[in-house]
């Protein structure tokens, strides 16, 4: 099977060159590098819908309670209380927007990266007072500081959605990531 897998790939090189064998394996590597990618970016989100989900169960598990008479404890409720004021306050507030934005700037230069091209929108829900501000932007240079850039957006304090993620080559043997992202403000 290996030779028979060999003499095919030589018959193949001889008869078209070297050049399509090299795109191929530019193609297999941009792949699966897409693949880690997707991969660490679904991880974060499945950690906040883990924590969400989470949160979702005790206030199911008190609004039960309270229906059935039993009740829940002062302290278990005074923890919970304690815990939607931090989750609450992890949401930035509209004025602040203009300094997530700034961040988010800082994130990239700090990373030795250029934005180019950028998007930024308000998103209005009409329930529970929650909105959202979109931003996208792209941002070029090594692959490295990509990386680099996306743990610092992530690791941020506030709640931030990295909606959608494309890495692409760029002139120069640089890499350029075109970035969604979405901020939750109450």
């Amino acid at each position: 099977m290996q030779g028979s897998l060999r003499s095919i790939i030589k018959q193949y090189v001889k008869y078209y060159g070297k050049l399509p064998v090299v795109l191929v394996l530019i193609a297999i590597g941009i792949v699966l590098l897409n693949f880690i990618l997707g991969k660490a970016v679904l991880n974060s989100q499945d950690e906040v819908i883990d924590e969400l989900s989470s949160r979702s169960e005790e206030l199911r598990l008190r609004v039960d309670a309270k229906q059935s008479g039993k009740g829940i404890s002062a302290e278990r409720v005074a923890g919970i209380k304690a815990d939607l004021r931090s989750y609450k306050d992890s949401f930035i507030k509209e004025a602040e927007i203009t300094s997530l934005i700034s961040d988010v700037d800082k994130a990239a230069s700090k990373s030795s990266l250029t934005i180019e091209g950028s998007d930024n929108r308000k998103v209005s829900f009409d329930k529970h007072g929650v909105n959202a501000y979109v931003m996208k932007f792209s941002v070029i240079g090594s692959y490295r500081n990509i990386k680099k850039f996306i743990y610092s957006i992530e690791t941020m304090d506030n709640v931030i959605v990295l909606e959608d993620l494309s890495l692409r080559r760029s002139k120069g043997g640089k890499v350029a990531l075109s970035v969604s992202l979405m901020a939750y403000y109450l």
